[in-house]
C-alpha cells in the first residue's frame, strides 16, 4: 500500500473526522492486514527544494509476502499532487520534494501481477 498525504489538506483531514480515520492510521490499518510489523520505519524527512513543504517516510515491512506500506507525509502539503504543477487555487500548496506519479510506477513495479 502507497499512502501520500499533505498535512494542510483542506479536503480530507490529514488528522481525519467522523467520516474518515487520520493518515496515520490508514496506514497502521493496511500495514495490520499485511501481516507488517507494528511500527514503521523512520526513513528521513526529504526536503530538497525550498517550496515550503517537507516529506516524511515511514515504511511498515516485514510483512507477509512481499508487501509492505509506505506511508508519506507531506508536510505543508495540501489536497495537491505532489510533484505537479500548481494549478489548482484553493487546494494549497503542492510540494515538489517527490514525484507522486514517479514514487507510484517505482513502488508498483515490485509487483507482478496474478
Amino acid at each position: 500500500m502507497l499512502v501520500i498525504h499533505g498535512t494542510d489538506d483542506g479536503q480530507i483531514n490529514y488528522a481525519g473526522n467522523l467520516s474518515f480515520s487520520s493518515s496515520p492510521v490508514t496506514a497502521q490499518f493496511w500495514a495490520a492486514n499485511a501481516g507488517c510489523l507494528t511500527v514503521p520505519q523512520d526513513l528521513g524527512v526529504l526536503d530538497p527544494t525550498d517550496d515550503g513543504a517537507s516529506v516524511q517516510l515511514d515504511r511498515y515491512d516485514r510483512c507477509t509476502g512481499t508487501a509492505y506500506v509506505d506511508h508519506y507525509t507531506v508536510r505543508g502539503g495540501g489536497h495537491t499532487w505532489p510533484g505537479s504543477l500548481s494549478f489548482a487555487a484553493g487546494l494549497g500548496r503542492t510540494a515538489q520534494d517527490i514525484v507522486a506519479t514517479s514514487l507510484m510506477w517505482q513502488f508498483f513495479q515490485n509487483f507482478a501481477r496474478p
